[in-house]
């Protein structure tokens, strides 16, 4: 989703950062060999791959559409007694697939592939004759900073050739003289800031074997030439660098063996100039290698990400006598202020495989694909994107090393995009001693040291806490303080942190608080919530038993004035007895209440929203959810969330399952299963548009939590984003509470109580990232955030804010008595692959229109179209147009008259 607001940097250690999901595209003898990858400006990944079997050499294209699918479009380019020694692909910005190939007989082939799936096949280097290839080959397709397709191999001789193509392939000419000068070439577009029109290639960088060193070669326009080649980066006992470009900022990865001292050493080695000279850093660990035997292939490759942070793919072979085989493919990116982190993308070990490629999208997120060779006979042509996995922030550095202990926790995100934790604390001096309670902490997490704060209150048991921020920016608490462990009661204690909001006057950090007047509560959570008005609603379960929803209006005095006297005032009573309430409340001040009522045993919605139209109601109405029938444990909690569609979910568990309750047009509950078991289930829950985010955590299944995402009237099944692995004292060790809230980017975070010491958050790199925040950057200052760059087909280093969305209106029949609203916007000019009501799913690419009558409730159209006839001055692009009506009948326009359209667009990794 689009965010414009500030990206978020934890403060993180990983655990196992990034883990990887992988399929295989095609299976078969040696399947995968020889293979190569490329992603196309929509995110489409693309793969060639070979397979032999009797003698016979077969090249296949596939292709996959989006993150749903699987690989299709395949296409048999060769089939041939001849074998493939090397290969590389490349995807025009016309979305024209250029696969090069260099056969076993010298002869370089290039096959193109037209976004209509016409094939052409072109010889370029024929075998035995002077420019025949052997070391290497790389392509560049038109657009990607190459007017035309470009394409460098190493001949024969090991000295690199050049050749690109107008109407036909050039003959290739010299681009380094001398034997072995010119071996693992690699195209690019640009280096060290020099500026080239784009009617000619760029630069070449090659290997020299003689040198051991990376040159890089320029074509002057001055000359029509090839300049001589410039040693660029050492590259000691290398065979075959990887090299990328990012902004003027050359990378070069390569595998280094050096076994002339006492201690061999084996090791991948990266270098780069960002800092005006060149530095080199090793990125492996010695203890990769587990035997004399090991050493890290030459095969390796590396890339920039969005972000400009190296990432490198490589594998750790083994070779002994009469055996040989891979014992994995890894994967290492630099983060920063952590440094180089290591993942497994998958363990291998039976046999030794071949090829392994990589490939970035837009923001930088690697695609993998590599040979597993499976058994002797057959292989797995395999790709792998990173999947999620948790890192955990452990607070604990900002606090007394005497505070152990944290539980009630409670999140909020302030405006500068910092993520706020507010929870109780006790010390222990030894697991002897006794157990004290101090305030409760609030934690905001910061590029530079966090800023912890008391709540202001007394030292004591504080049983339940919330936290909120309102839609102005002013941070709101209130926890249950009781006088000891053992109280079956409470009172509330409220208050207001300042120095998050941008124009707090208060000193930061500072805290006002105070007692409600005679407010005391049963010990159970609390949920404060607020609405578009900063008007904020509290809930919690009264003495008596029953639940209250009570609500004021700030704003507060500031520090050092009188202790808060401001009266709450009452709004809603649950009668009986419930369990597991939870709050959520709509900008326009609507909310929906979830809980359990335990003498009937059935999940109930306390709301004054109609359920069948999310239109606000007089009065609140209690709707029945979910019978949970006799007999078995009722459900710890409910979670309540209100999606943009403003019809609230309820999501509970139910034995092993967490199950999500919804409404159709009619008001009948509508129910589906997540799809991880997790019993006995602590559920949070949290919506932001129309995607829903939710987390589970039990106790008793060794200590699991899970989250998964949904999206509210879009008929896609939920993904499970992975079970969370804590090390430090396994998830056991954390107590039943959570508390969830999403970061700057759109990411959760999760907080839990720990027993055992700190105060953990943890937290998404949400399916990949690198660097979360890539889809926010914005290189040429045009306004235009990455994410928004690509998807709308912009471009990224030049000031193009003219090509963004434009928002729409048409009023037709009898003089504009009907009105319709939308947005016209560019995308990428290939199929569409998904048409649900309100949505268009291009490649990577999620379009979402959404409207309102108030500028506060926003929903998903019930009804609308989509046209893609409309023309562009860009014969690669396409733009898109999707409408809504706002009304339609002269009594629409009465009760609504004002409308407003949004488009939202995420990239649907």
């Amino acid at each position: 989703m689009i965010r414009f607001l500030v990206p978020l940097l934890l403060l993180i250690s990983p655990l196992h950062g990034l883990d990887w999901v992988w399929q295989s595209v095609a299976s078969g003898p040696e399947a995968g060999t020889r293979c190569a990858v490329a992603v196309d400006p929509a995110g489409r990944i693309h793969t060639v791959h070979t397979t032999v079997s009797s003698g016979t050499t077969t090249l296949t294209y596939s292709m996959r559409p989006n993150r749903g699918s699987g690989f299709s479009a395949v296409q048999t380019l060769l089939s041939s007694t001849l074998s493939v020694a090397h290969l590389d692909l490349d995807v025009g910005t016309d979305y024209t697939v250029q696969a090069a190939a260099v056969l076993g007989n010298g002869d370089v082939v290039v096959y193109e592939r037209t976004s209509g799936g016409v094939l052409s096949i072109h010889t370029v280097a024929v075998a035995g004759g002077s420019t025949a290839a052997t070391g290497g080959v790389s392509i560049v397709a038109s657009g990607n900073g190459f007017s035309r397709p470009s394409l460098a191999f190493t001949a024969t001789d090991g000295s690199a050739r050049f050749t690109d193509k107008t109407s036909v392939w050039a003959a290739p000419v010299a681009v380094t003289t001398g034997a072995n000068t010119g071996f693992a070439p690699s195209l690019t577009d640009t280096y060290g800031g020099l500026v080239v029109p784009t009617t000619t290639p760029r630069a070449i960088f090659t290997y020299s074997d003689t040198l051991k060193r990376v040159q890089v070669s320029y074509y002057s326009l001055i000359s029509s030439s090839w300049q001589a080649p410039v040693n660029v980066a050492p590259c000691p006992a290398a065979t075959r660098p990887s090299v990328d470009v990012h902004l003027g900022k050359l990378g070069v990865a390569y595998s280094f063996t050096d076994s002339s001292g006492e201690t061999p050493v084996r090791a991948i080695r990266y270098a780069d100039n960002a800092s005006g000279s060149w530095t080199v850093q090793t990125i492996t660990a010695a203890d990769e290698m587990e035997s004399e035997f090991d050493f890290f292939s030459s095969n390796l490759e590396m890339s920039f990400d969005a972000t400009g942070e190296p990432l490198v793919g490589y594998k750790r072979d083994v070779f002994v006598i009469f055996d040989a085989f891979t014992r994995d493919i890894r994967f290492r990116r630099r983060v920063p202020a952590i440094g180089w982190e290591m993942t497994v993308v998958k363990e291998l070990g039976s046999d030794f495989c071949g090829d392994l490629d990589l490939a970035t999208n837009g923001a930088g997120d690697p695609a993998f694909v590599f040979e597993d060779d499976t058994n002797t006979t057959d292989s797995n042509f395999t790709f792998a994107r990173p999947w999620a996995q948790p890192v955990t922030t452990d607070t604990s550095a900002a606090l007394d090393a005497s505070y152990q202990h944290s539980f009630a926790p409670a999140l909020a995100l302030n405006p500068k995009g910092e993520v706020m934790l507010l929870a109780s604390v006790a010390t222990q001096a030894d697991l002897f001693s006794e157990r004290v309670y101090r305030t409760p902490k609030i934690v905001t997490e910061r590029h530079g040291p966090d800023l912890v704060t008391d709540v202001g209150t007394t030292d004591g048991p504080h049983f339940a806490n919330a936290l909120v921020t309102t839609a102005s920016g002013l941070t709101y608490f209130v926890t249950l303080q009781g006088a000891l462990t053992f109280d079956t009661s409470g009172e509330i204690h409220y208050g207001q942190h300042f120095g998050s909001a941008a124009n707090a006057t208060a000193p930061v950090g500072a805290v006002v608080s105070g007692v409600f007047q005679r407010q005391r509560a049963k010990r159970a959570p609390l949920r404060l919530a607020s609405d578009a008005t900063d008007r904020l609603y509290l809930t919690f379960t009264a003495e008596d038993g029953t639940g209250r929803l009570i609500t004021r209006t700030p704003p507060e005095p500031p520090p050092g004035l009188e202790t808060i006297r401001r009266q709450w005032y009452p709004l809603d009573i649950i009668p009986g007895d419930p369990t597991g309430i939870d709050l959520a409340v709509r900008a326009d001040g609507a909310y929906a209440i979830s809980y359990v009522d335990p003498g009937v045993r059935i999940v109930k919605l306390r709301t004054n929203i109609n359920v069948a139209n999310g239109a606000k109601l007089l009065a609140p109405v209690t709707v029945n959810v979910l019978t949970l029938g006799a007999g078995g444990t009722l459900p710890l909690n409910t979670a309540c969330v209100i999606p943009s569609s403003g019809v609230p979910h309820v999501l509970t568990g139910q034995g092993n399952l967490i199950k999500d309750l919804r409404f159709n047009s009619s008001g009948a509950v509508l129910s589906q299963n997540l799809p991880f078991d997790c019993p006995g289930a602590t559920v949070r829950a949290v919506a932001s548009g129309n995607r829903i985010d939710v987390c589970a955590h039990s106790t008793r299944d060794g200590g699991s939590l899970h989250h998964t995402r949904f999206f509210d009237g879009v008929a896609t099944t939920p993904q499970t984003q992975g079970r969370f692995v804590n090390t430090r004292g396994g998830m056991g060790s954390l107590g039943p509470d959570l508390a969830m809230v999403l970061d700057a980017n759109g990411f959760p975070v999760i907080a839990s109580s720990h027993l055992s010491g700190g105060f953990p958050l943890l937290t998404f790199f949400d399916d990949v990232l690198i660097s979360r925040k890539a889809d926010s950057l914005d290189d040429d200052g045009d306004g235009v955030p990455l994410l928004a760059e690509n998807a709308h087909a912009m471009a990224r280093f030049m000031a193009d804010a003219s090509l963004k969305p434009r928002m729409e209106t048409f009023t037709y029949n009898s003089g504009g008595l009907q009105l319709e609203m939308g947005a016209r916007y560019r995308h990428p000019k290939v199929p569409l692959t998904s048409g649900a009501t309100g949505v268009s799913l291009f490649g990577e690419f999620r379009y979402q229109i959404a409207y309102s009558s108030d500028l506060q409730t926003f929903a998903v159209p019930p009804a609308g179209f989509f046209i893609n006839t409309v023309t562009d001055p860009d014969p690669q692009v396409q733009v898109g147009q999707r409408l809504v009506t706002v009304w339609a009948t002269p009594a629409q326009r009465v009760a609504h008259p004002r409308g407003f359209v949004r488009l939202d667009v995420s990239r649907d990794r």
